[in-house]
């Protein structure tokens, strides 16, 4: 049964919320601004395509701006209430702490729940779009600059580990656009990781439709069945279209970029690839998608934090109570982190390093409002 008092709470809530949310995603878009408007005129873009670009950039910062709203809002209302004396009157009318505090529970899991939902659905579309249509403003630009075809988009040193299929690829530069490699060079090796053939090509290019790779101009050197150097061979070709090599520039890419940087879908996509099963280089990749599906309990934890810091001795002065939480805050965005690296380099799992912070955390909330009871 929702009581009078519910409603009062909620809604007093909900415009702090709003107002916090809204006042600090407006700080962001400012910041973000700052550092990518110029680089977007220099590009020639249009206002749309700027326009375009802030709005699909904006979900990104929920997961991390959602908690912290959520942690402000709570401790401004109880110690808006605190303050008035309005939880003393509620307490000795017999209503306990959790039935005070129950509507902003059920705002905690609402929020949760739409975060949940944000992460599996909006943020990676917008993630997605963003970064497409800044590569495509990047390239039309240099078109615009007169840069040669085959040198927009490309990047050097291009490398790239199959280990389930035993194959090590190089590449002196890749071109992103066309999806064309100069200086293309696979190592093969057996089981035992002994090289066992070097192929060595002047081009190469992937197709997208077929799902091959083509090299062009090149040679394999072939070494003996354990990697020896006697009975070695060599062979030329013109043109080899090898039909085992199914490697996908996209996940070679994504692979050479930061965990934090790639998109929910980007991240299911590179964690799906049956050729980087056993592969080590996956762990922080594993550690980053598992903190992305925990990050809703965060919202949770907070508001079992902000309770019993907002809701202190009368005789305490409220500030006290705030810059206690925030300072709590950033030590539990410091330990998510901290988590996260254990995780990365395969000191814990990565379900556990992702759990942990918030396991370690939810302890503390729970003694803290124990302790207040």
């Amino acid at each position: 049964m929702i009581r009078l008092y519910d409603r009062y709470i909620f809604s007093r809530w909900l415009r702090a919320f709003l107002i916090t949310f809204g006042v600090v995603s407006l700080l962001l878009l400012m910041e973000r601004m700052y550092d990518d408007l110029w680089d977007l005129v220099n590009y020639g873009a249009s206002f749309r395509e700027g326009m375009l670009y802030f709005l699909w950039i904006m979900p990104h910062w929920v997961p991390i701006l959602m908690p912290a709203a959520v942690l402000v809002s709570s401790l401004l209302i109880l110690i808006q209430m605190h303050s008035k004396r309005e939880i003393v009157a509620l307490r000795a009318a017999g209503v306990r702490t959790f039935k005070i505090t129950r509507s902003l529970w059920a705002a905690g899991i609402l929020c949760a729940g739409g975060l949940f939902l944000l992460n599996g659905w909006v943020i990676p579309s917008s993630v997605d779009a963003a970064n497409l249509l800044l590569r495509n403003i990047e390239f039309r630009a240099a078109e615009s600059a007169g840069d040669k075809p085959q040198d927009i988009g490309t990047v050097d040193q291009l490398a790239f580990a199959n280990e389930l299929g035993g194959r090590l690829w190089f590449f002196d530069q890749f071109n992103t656009r066309s999806y064309t490699a100069q200086g293309a060079h696979i190592y093969l090796t057996n089981t035992e990781r002994q090289l066992i053939a070097h192929t060595e090509a002047r081009e190469a290019f992937f197709d997208d439709s077929t799902k091959t790779w083509t090299f062009i101009d090149g040679s394999t050197l072939y070494y003996g069945e354990r990697g020896e150097t006697s009975g070695m061979r060599i062979e030329t070709f013109d043109t080899w279209i090898p039909q085992n090599f199914r490697e996908d520039p996209e996940t070679m890419l994504a692979l050479s970029r930061r965990p934090k940087d790639l998109s929910f879908k980007a991240l299911r996509r590179l964690l799906a690839t049956e050729e980087l099963k056993s592969s080590p280089a996956l762990a922080p990749f594993r550690a980053r998608m598992q903190q992305v599906w925990v990050s809703p309990v965060m919202i949770l934890v907070v508001i079992g934090l902000a309770i019993p810091f907002a809701l202190r001795g009368i005789r305490t002065n409220p500030m006290v109570g705030v810059s206690q939480a925030i300072f709590v805050f950033f030590f539990y965005y410091m330990l998510i982190n901290a988590f996260t690296v254990l995780g990365a380099r395969e000191v814990m799992t990565a379900q556990h390093s992702a759990w942990a912070p918030h396991g370690l955390m939810a302890l503390v909330a729970l003694f803290l409002n124990i302790r207040r009871v």
